[in-house]
């Protein structure tokens, strides 16, 4: 019995020169294989025209772009491994994703990017999507545990899940979030991050907590080479105040060779990288509120320079301080105990000061910042509209004001439109109905929120009487929430709650060139707690 050599079994034979019947046989064509699947957009969920596709086996690579329904076809790929790796950029700020797929001579294999979604529907409703790595090596950090805290109805409502493993690893997605600035709590294996998040309806919130190793963001491009080290170097540092607690929020700039700016953020422990930096001396500016300070570093190619952490602190030198003294609250001691050197502070007597201060403009304007206290006599500033223009063109020339408590109507009489407190606008002290009590409440900001270790407080206000904010303006950040049980009963409004009140804000009425403004309900009074100390002394490198 013979067999019949196959066309296949030919063509080996003619591959290895042992049949001289291969001059008429056609050679042994392999055919490529094909990918093809949607891209969306990582924010909105949905399919994205435009989107840079990479399709690679080996050294062999198959460039495309999505087209208008997000669609993309990698075709005709040499088979040279079993499994491709599919890299889909949607540029800019945006992190590139990574997809590691099998394929199959002659067939087509389809992958499933994961920013697809449905978006939110639902009115009041948005999402939010991120992912955790270490920011030191650039691990994507799998299994985290992702705690997002809410107050809903002025009940605290917890949703948690885990970071994903692969194919997307270290991603979460919380879906229909009530509209609000949140909180969200990370914790794994020798990591733990607190980070805020603003939810808006029909948005998706985008959270990245840290500079994953697929971020492309370390030099490493495209093309030959993918994957060494690029032309560009780094800087890392951290900031701190000035007793050495981490500082988040802390703006980072530097000049470029072209005269451009670049500026990062600390995160919230404090920590800040920059990446993409060419070769040479740069000097970079730290800022958190009016203090600030330098450092010259050289950056090289190919390599992040790590700053000590022993030259995080700010500086106070060029700093100077006014404080109106009050009956009820010290805002002199909180500073002194942050490590603010006493001899930047001039303090200004309760009675007449405000006079004396913001009765003389060139005088203000030698201040960074404006403190006053519960309980500073406001005679003169109820009286004089000068004061009041003074105090207003001060803050929106750059200067800073810091105002608690009793002292509110020194913010509402100058900033009517940002700030809604109880009782009758044109009336001095009628928000003072707060009742004495523990109140709990939600910590909103993120640095805040970490520095303390959690997301919930407890608000304890000593006094019988304490000024209750009813709401704000939509350019106006709050930093803590909570209930506002008052006693107007010999007023208007009776008792009550007031559910979910702003306690602690911060807002700019000049915009972005002009100064801060930051209040508080309570301060630094007999009674208190440890956590309302340590956000007093932090709420000091707002200003």
């Amino acid at each position: 019995m013979t067999r019949r050599m196959t066309e296949r079994q030919l063509g080996l034979l003619c591959l290895l020169g042992l049949s001289a019947a291969c001059d008429s046989v056609e050679p042994l064509v392999r055919p490529g294989a094909t990918i093809a699947g949607v891209v969306c957009d990582s924010l909105t969920g949905r399919p994205r025209q435009g989107v840079e596709v990479s399709c690679r086996v080996g050294e062999h690579r198959v460039d495309v772009e999505s087209d208008a329904t997000g669609s993309f076809v990698c075709p005709n790929i040499a088979v040279t491994e079993l499994e491709a790796t599919v890299r889909i950029d949607e540029g800019g700020e945006r992190k590139a994703r990574r997809y590691q797929v099998e394929i199959t001579p002659g067939e087509q294999s389809e992958i499933h990017d994961t920013a697809c979604r449905e978006g939110p529907g639902e009115p009041g409703l948005g999402d939010i999507d991120g992912r955790v790595c270490n920011r030191h090596t650039g691990e994507l950090i799998v299994h985290a545990d992702v705690s997002l805290l809410l107050s809903v109805d002025g009940e605290e409502e917890v949703r948690t899940q885990q970071s994903s493993g692969e194919p997307d690893p270290g991603r979460f997605f919380f879906a229909a979030v009530p509209v609000g600035e949140w909180v969200i709590v990370i914790d794994a294996a020798g990591f733990h991050r607190t980070v805020g998040v603003t939810v808006e309806e029909g948005q998706v919130a985008e959270v990245d907590l840290g500079v994953c190793e697929d971020d492309d963001l370390t030099g490493e491009g495209e093309g030959e080479g993918e994957g060494e080290p690029g032309d560009t170097g780094g800087v890392s540092g951290h900031v701190c105040t000035f007793d050495g607690t981490s500082l988040g929020g802390a703006t980072v700039s530097v000049t470029m060779p072209d005269g451009s700016v670049r500026s990062v953020t600390s995160n919230d422990v404090g920590d800040w990288l920059m990446l993409d930096l060419p070769p040479g001396e740069y000097t970079f500016r730290v800022q958190a509120g009016s203090y600030s300070a330098e450092r010259t570093v050289t950056v090289t190619a190919g390599s992040v320079v790590d700053l000590p952490d022993d030259e995080c602190e700010l500086d106070q030198d060029d700093v100077r301080i006014a404080v109106i003294e009050g009956s009820w609250d010290d805002v002199y001691s909180v500073l002194v105990n942050v490590g603010v050197d006493p001899s930047i502070v001039d303090n200004y007597p309760s009675y007449g000061g405000a006079q004396t201060l913001l009765g003389d403009p060139a005088l203000l304007a030698t201040y960074d910042v404006v403190m006053i206290n519960c309980g500073a006599d406001e005679y003169d500033f109820q009286s004089d509209p000068v004061l009041r223009q003074n105090l207003e063109d001060y803050v929106l020339a750059g200067g800073n004001l810091y105002a608690s408590d009793l002292a509110y109507d020194f913010v509402e009489q100058t900033f009517p439109g940002f700030i809604e407190f109880f009782g009758d606008d044109p009336t001095f002290d009628s928000a003072q109905v707060g009742v004495e009590g523990d109140v709990p409440a939600t910590i909103l900001d993120s640095f805040l929120a970490t520095a303390i270790g959690r997301s919930s407080i407890t608000l304890h206000y000593p006094y019988a009487i304490w000024a209750i904010v009813t709401g704000t303006s939509s350019g106006v950040r709050v930093l803590i929430r909570g209930n506002g049980p008052y006693d107007d009963s010999l007023g208007t409004g009776g008792t009550g709650t007031i559910s979910n009140i702003p306690h602690t804000l911060l807002f700019h009425p000049g915009g972005a060139t002009g100064g801060k403004v930051v209040y508080s309900s309570f301060h630094q009074e007999p009674g208190i707690n440890v956590d309302q100390e340590r956000i007093l002394q932090l709420l000091m490198f707002q200003l």
